[in-house]
Formats: C-alpha cells, sequence, structure tokens
C-alpha cells in the first residue's frame, strides 16, 4: 500500500472513529432517557399509549428525514460540479425551505386528525386509553418537521465532508430531554412527550448555523432541481416507509397480546436500533460521500476498494456487538432498567426480545452498507423494491404467526425479513460486478469471532452475579480484550488505530 493510500486510510478511520465516539456518548444519552422512562413508567397501559401516539409521528419524520438526508449529497454535488458552489448553496436552501413547509403542514394535519389516527390504527385501545393517546399525537406531531429539518441539515453538512458537528448535536437532543422530564416537565407521559418535543428542538437548533444562505433562496427550486430531487427522492422515500411501516404492522398486533407487550417490543427496538446505529453510523456517515464521488467520476475500481475495506471493517465492528448481546442482554438490561415500575419480567422479556431482534442489527449494518453503495450508483429504486417486497411478506407472516408465537413471532419475522433483503442486495450486487468475495473478508471474519469469543466469555462469567460493579467491569473488560487480541493477531485495523493515535504524541509528526 502507497503512503499516499495510507494516509487516505488512517484520515478515514479517524473520521469513523470521531463520529462512532461521539455516538457512543449519544447512546448513553439514550440508555439514560430509556431508564428513566422505565424508572417512571415500566410496561405499563400508559406508555402504551404513549408509544402508539409516538409512532406515527416517528414514521413520518424518519421517512422524510432518511429519505432527504440521502438525496441532498448527491444533488449538492451535481450542482456545485455543474454551475458553481453559489447556485449549489442556493438550490440547497431553497430544497430545505420547502421541505420544511410540507413537514410543517404535515405535523398541522396530524395533530387536527389525532383522534381519527388513533381510531384507526388502535381500535382494540378502550376509550381513556384512545383519548390519552390522541392527546399525546397532538404534541409529538410537531416532531415531523424538526426530524425532517435536522435529517436536512445532516445531509447539508456531509455534503460539505463536516462530520463532527452533526454528530456533536446529536449529544443534546437526548440530554436536553433527560433534564427537561426530570426537572421542568411533569412526570406524566404528557410531560414526556413535551419534553421529547423541546429536545427534538434543541438539536435542530444546534444545527442551524449550517443552514445554507444565498441570495434568491426564497423561492422554489428550479425545475432542474425539483425533478432530479424527485427522481432521487421518490424510491428513497418509498424505501424508507418499507422499514418505518414495519412499526405500524407490530404495534396494532402487539396491542391484541398481553398487557406490556407493545412496551416490552418499544424497549426492544430502542436498544437494538441504538446499537445498530453506534456500530454502524461512523462508517455509512463517512464513506457515503466517497462512494458518490467515485460513481461520479466513473471510477468503480476505487469505489470497490473503498467497499472492500467497508465490508471488512464492519465484521470487526459488529461480531463482539452480536456476542455482546447473546450472551451478556439479561445481565445488562437488569442493570439499566430494573427499578421501579420495571420488573424482572420485564427484564427478562426485552432480554430475549433483543436477541431476536440480532438479525435486525446485523442486516441494517451490511444493508445499509449495501443500500448506499446502489445510491452512489444512481439506483434507488434497486432497495426500494428490496424493502417493499420484505415488508409485505414479511407483514403478512406476522398475522400467521402473532397469535402463537406472540411478541418473539413478531420480533423473529422482521428479523427474518431484514436478513433476506440484505442478502439479496449484496447478490444483485454481486450479479452487476460491483463486489465480489472481498480479499481478506474471511480472515477479518475468523479474528473477529475469535478475539470476540475471548472477550466476551470472562465478561460474561463477571455478569453471573448481576451487579452495576461486575456488569460494568464485564463491558470493560470486554471492550479492552477485544481490539487487544486484534492487535495481537495482526488486523488492520486496531493496528492503524494505534499507529494515528502515536501520531499525536509529542516528537512524532501526524
Amino acid at each position: 500500500m502507497s503512503s499516499a493510500t495510507e494516509k487516505q486510510s488512517s484520515i478515514s478511520l479517524r473520521s469513523v472513529g470521531v463520529v462512532t465516539f461521539l455516538s457512543v456518548g449519544q447512546l448513553v444519552l439514550l440508555f439514560g432517557l430509556q431508564l428513566v422512562v422505565a424508572h417512571a413508567f415500566g410496561a405499563s397501559d400508559e406508555l402504551d399509549a404513549y408509544l402508539a401516539a409516538y409512532a406515527l409521528p416517528l414514521v413520518v419524520g424518519g421517512i422524510l428525514a432518511g429519505a432527504i438526508g440521502s438525496v441532498v449529497i448527491p444533488i449538492y454535488n451535481e450542482q456545485r460540479a455543474a454551475h458553481g458552489a453559489d447556485v449549489a448553496e442556493r438550490e440547497l436552501a431553497r430544497t430545505g425551505l420547502l421541505l420544511a413547509g410540507l413537514s410543517t403542514a404535515m405535523a398541522l394535519a396530524i395533530a387536527l386528525l389525532s383522534n381519527q389516527l388513533i381510531g384507526l390504527f388502535y381500535a382494540e385501545f378502550d376509550a381513556p386509553a384512545a383519548e390519552s393517546a390522541a392527546g399525546l399525537l397532538q404534541i409529538l406531531a410537531w416532531l415531523v418537521p424538526l426530524n425532517t429539518l435536522t435529517g436536512f441539515l445532516y445531509g447539508a453538512y456531509h455534503s460539505r465532508h463536516q462530520f463532527f458537528l452533526p454528530a456533536f448535536a446529536g449529544l443534546f437532543g437526548p440530554a436536553s430531554s433527560i433534564l427537561l422530564f426530570l426537572f421542568v416537565f411533569d412526570a406524566t407521559t404528557r410531560g414526556l412527550a413535551w419534553a421529547i418535543l423541546a429536545g427534538g428542538g434543541i438539536g435542530t437548533l444546534m444545527l442551524m448555523s449550517g443552514f445554507p444562505r444565498a441570495r434568491g433562496m426564497f423561492s422554489v427550486p428550479s425545475r432542474p432541481t425539483l425533478h432530479r430531487l424527485m427522481i432521487l427522492a421518490t424510491p428513497l422515500l418509498l424505501g424508507a416507509a418499507c422499514s418505518r411501516l414495519d412499526v405500524l404492522v407490530d404495534r396494532p398486533l402487539a396491542a391484541r397480546l398481553s398487557e406490556g407487550s407493545i412496551s416490552h417490543m418499544g424497549y426492544a427496538w430502542r436498544i437494538a436500533t441504538a446499537v445498530a446505529t453506534l456500530a454502524t453510523s461512523g462508517l455509512a456517515v463517512v464513506i457515503f460521500p466517497s462512494l458518490a464521488r467515485h460513481a461520479a467520476d466513473g471510477d468503480m475500481q476505487q469505489l470497490r476498494s473503498d467497499l472492500t475495506e467497508g465490508w471488512r471493517l464492519l465484521v470487526v465492528v459488529l461480531m463482539p456487538v452480536l456476542g455482546g448481546l447473546l450472551f451478556c442482554s439479561d445481565s445488562i438490561i437488569e442493570v439499566l432498567f430494573r427499578r421501579g415500575e420495571f420488573t424482572s419480567q420485564d427484564v427478562h422479556a426485552v432480554a430475549g426480545l433483543v436477541r431476536f431482534y440480532l438479525g435486525v442489527i446485523l442486516a441494517a449494518g451490511v444493508g445499509e452498507l449495501a443500500s448506499r453503495t446502489f445510491f452512489s450508483l444512481g439506483r434507488t429504486w434497486v432497495p426500494t423494491l428490496i424493502g417493499l417486497s420484505g415488508l409485505l411478506w414479511g407483514s403478512v407472516l406476522k398475522f400467521v404467526v402473532v397469535d402463537t408465537y406472540g411478541a418473539a413471532g413478531l420480533v423473529g419475522v422482521t428479523s427474518l425479513y431484514y436478513v433476506v433483503n440484505t442478502i439479496v442486495m449484496i447478490g444483485l450486487l454481486g450479479a452487476i460486478g460491483i463486489i465480489g468475495w472481498p480479499a481478506g473478508l474471511l480472515p477479518a471474519l475468523f479474528r473477529s469471532l475469535a478475539a470476540a469469543a475471548l472477550a466476551i466469555a470472562p465478561a460474561w462469567w463477571l455478569m453471573q452475579t448481576v451487579t452495576p460493579a461486575r456488569v460494568t467491569a464485564g463491558v470493560l473488560l470486554a471492550a479492552g480484550l477485544y481490539p487487544a487480541v486484534l492487535y495481537l493477531a495482526g488486523d488492520e485495523y486496531p493496528r492503524r488505530a494505534v499507529a494515528a493515535a502515536a501520531s499525536y504524541l509529542p516528537g512524532r509528526s501526524k
């Protein structure tokens, strides 16, 4: 490997490390928020009503934010290459204002129709639960424009290869929500809803300095920009809908089960998605602009090279995460959540569902990289069609299994169709010649599995007696042993990380 390549790889790894490190902080805060919620509400009917109200804004805002964040990057780069930075900033600003207006109108419609929407999706709720959920939805509906604007701003920052502030701002939303719920708002689900909304607003405000400003920005985007936006965004909106609408299938089905089923699935889903985001967000954020640039330049060789490195890094990151949740989730969840209204039965129920969600975590990491490769190639419809087919047959299967297998059946089917979707995407990438069997992947997999086993085994033994000290020690032990074993086994990533850290020592060149 040439020195230039080493330097570029080191910079890329450093960027991934910074984003991932800040994501760790965000994960800690999100766990703190869940701990506060668990202490206040446990797995009660009251929390079920809150989660039911939260589902629709979560889905709509998530669909818009996820799709728009991915569309902004290629559109901005295309505009800049064709017309210059000023035009690119102007069109970006116009697009952002248009999205803010449309998402605000959606929030207003959801708030005004809250009673009808709750009645449509949660017909099983009795009158008090339905009334409570509708009132909460009137508050939480305004998360839609906040999440949409946040997704747009993330895309704007990443288009300029600015990764630090978006990741840093992600710390302030959950931190503000926790503090506001504990010290400002009432300890009720309405107080929680207001705290979540206020926290989201604070996080969005932190990003507003990155909103593009240009002369002539207060107008609709140009016709070519709107045309390109529709071409790229439509498949992504449908694809995001496929992944988010699963929540609207699960929640009504879980409402037919025993009390607390919705809450158990909600806790497990948030744990799984938080862990998946932590494990893969740094890589996904950093690699996507590079893949898009190589695809635009027609440099397929460099695109394949970056993608191969991405697969290897993903293996190194995911193996200890999956192993740790498989063997240690009961102990970790008990220490984090068992207090107040959250009982030991809730611990075992949530831990069991987290294990069933391991397929989602694996597929989310691998599928994210595969999807972004298709986005870079301009084939945004491919992941959309695959996701839609998975959602359709998965939803049918959930209706079949729910009465027999309960919440575990719903979660298991979700993991199954996530994994199948990912396998199909990888197969199609191979069919068009983008990936083969990546060089060095199998040795990296074996090293990661062995290192994960050696790191998790003593941690699991420590956690057999569940105390905060022993669980914390077990997590720290595993977190230290895993990279150390990989380093001794000759894996490139811990060695590059050590070399990059050593370059900051006095007397060493950076």
